[in-house]
């Protein structure tokens, strides 16, 4: 029975030369050389999993109400032209008091390893859809003490319509109110423009 217990000894020492990580991925640079004295707290290396990654980002207090868990999210990261996809899976119950943003955190499924951990991201989230909602470029916007205008063309001579705005993006502005589809909105000339003026229309792509 001694020599058992220092045969089971030898087997449970040999067993503590081989480490098995909990799951499979890549591994990175070898922080040991063969043969080196470690203990339980010595880097060894790292495991990645590329085949899945978690995306954290925040969105304003303001927007809080409109996302839940489930909401669907795309994004994009430097060096690749493929855009990820990802699902709403945690989010934080609670506002930070410095930035007023909510922290949420999305998981894509669908990497094919073009992902590595730690990359920036940006995020589209789709907060609401509008159906046949009009556009128009933000420069045609005539701000006033009493709203907003804008101008447009009417029998070939210049005309002003008071408008309501939504959303804003980076170069288009929602209209709510004010406007048909297919109106002639100007956007360029603006400060020369009066109501009456005629009109020679030069259309922009």
């Amino acid at each position: 029975r001694t020599l058992e217990a220092e045969i089971a000894l030898i087997k449970a020492q040999i067993e503590k030369t081989e480490i098995k990580a909990p799951f499979s991925g890549i591994i990175g640079l070898r922080y040991v050389s063969e043969g080196s004295f470690i203990s339980p707290n010595t880097p060894i290396a790292k495991l990645q999993d590329l085949s899945r990654v978690k995306v954290e980002f925040s969105i304003p207090e303001r927007h809080i109400n409109m996302i839940n868990t489930g909401e669907r999210i795309t994004f994009n990261v430097e060096g690749s032209n493929r855009t990820f996809e990802g699902r709403v899976y945690a989010v934080e119950p609670k506002i930070d008091p410095t930035t007023r943003t909510l922290k949420m955190r999305a998981l894509c499924t669908d990497t094919r390893d073009e992902i590595l951990p730690g990359a920036f991201a940006r995020i589209f989230l789709t907060l609401k859809e509008y159906d046949d909602a009009l556009l128009v470029p933000t420069e045609s916007i005539v701000p006033e003490l009493a709203g907003q205008k804008v101008f447009i063309v009417r029998d070939g001579k210049a005309a002003t319509v008071d408008v309501e705005t939504g959303i804003r993006m980076e170069k288009k502005i929602q209209i709510t109110t004010g406007l048909q589809p297919g109106d002639t909105v100007l956007t360029t000339g603006l400060l020369q423009v009066r109501p009456g003026m005629p009109l020679r229309v030069t259309e922009s792509l």
